[in-house]
């Protein structure tokens, strides 16, 4: 099964479970500054878990086209500050997440702008190109969870990217429902799966 996972003959959905594949597989794109940005973390703390991402890679699965995009960096609570620090020193446009407002009055007007947030335990997350990206699982459970954050992609907009995302890319149901169980709503998710039967 493995060696038919890896060829691409079929694609892992669940636990235990396979399809054909009919749909492709979301590959999140890695930007040049994102290579940038996870080469210094990974020689400034190489044992610290991470993953980054930019907001953009979200624009073909939504509607209306964000005004705004940022870029996000998730590390291990305990490493928030550290990180944060080391970042804004080499790269300015900086902030943790409870300075959301100061952010996003940056966002339009510097270019790479970094929001740092805490990374979950157990998140799914993988590399690309050598750099650590979120799963689609994870980034549509983050942008229905995270409302602050991503208040512009909230309502309609979250249904157009759910839909999107769903008819467009396999979905591993059982990472898709673990990662939702963490942040607390894992029935959210399986009403929604549900409806897709």
């Amino acid at each position: 099964m493995y060696e038919l996972v890896k060829s691409g003959s079929i694609q892992r959905i669940g636990r235990g479970r396979y399809s054909l594949p009919d749909k492709n597989s979301f590959q999140a794109e890695v930007v040049p500054f994102l290579k940038t940005v996870s080469a210094f973390i990974k020689s400034s703390f190489p044992l610290v878990d991470y993953c980054v991402w930019n907001t953009q890679i979200i624009t073909e699965l939504a509607h209306h086209l964000p005004a705004r995009f940022f870029s996000i960096c998730e590390t291990e609570k305990e490493t928030l500050e550290a990180v944060y620090y080391q970042l804004k020193e080499k790269f300015g446009t900086v902030f943790l997440i409870h300075q959301i407002e100061i952010a996003f009055d940056m966002v339009g007007v510097e270019e790479n702008v970094i929001i740092i947030k805490p990374l979950l335990t157990e998140s799914p997350v993988r590399k690309i190109e050598g750099v650590p990206v979120p799963e689609l699982e994870k980034i549509i459970v983050d942008l229905y969870c995270d409302k602050t954050l991503f208040d512009f992609l909230q309502g309609s907009e979250w249904r157009n990217i759910w839909e999107n995302a769903y008819s467009k890319y396999t979905f591993n149901t059982t990472r898709l429902l673990r990662y939702a169980d963490r942040r607390g709503k894992k029935d959210f998710f399986e009403n929604l799966l549900k409806k897709k039967k």
